[in-house]
């Protein structure tokens, strides 16, 4: 519930900006909402942003995975949970895009 109106708030200052209807706005960063696992709370996250499923690419399963990024895995970074975190939304209430696409691509190595 406290997430969910965190995406209210973000659309409402969003909209108190005054951006022009023809201007493109994003939404986008780690949103701590798992959609593998709370379908619904993704669901709802769009919809409190207004904003535009995007297309998913790349690794889809995840974008926080210690199976293939050993810093994922670290003490302190979330242990084995396999998450799908992150994303890149646009808005449905400006100008909209034709297309976006939200790319995970698998890092090479993570030596360092």
């Amino acid at each position: 519930e406290y997430r969910q109106r965190q995406f209210k708030q973000i659309r409402t200052l969003a909209q108190s900006l005054d951006i022009p209807s023809s201007e493109t706005v994003v939404y986008s960063g780690d949103f701590n909402v798992n959609k593998r696992k709370f379908p619904g709370d993704y669901q709802q996250m769009i919809a409190n942003l207004s904003a535009i499923e995007p297309q998913y690419s790349g690794y889809t399963e995840s974008t926080f995975d210690p199976r293939i990024n050993n810093f994922a895995g670290e003490a302190l970074s979330g242990g084995e949970n396999v998450e799908y975190l992150d994303y890149v939304m646009v808005s449905s209430e400006y100008g909209v895009k034709s297309f976006n696409d939200n790319r995970v691509d698998v890092p090479r190595t993570t030596a360092e």
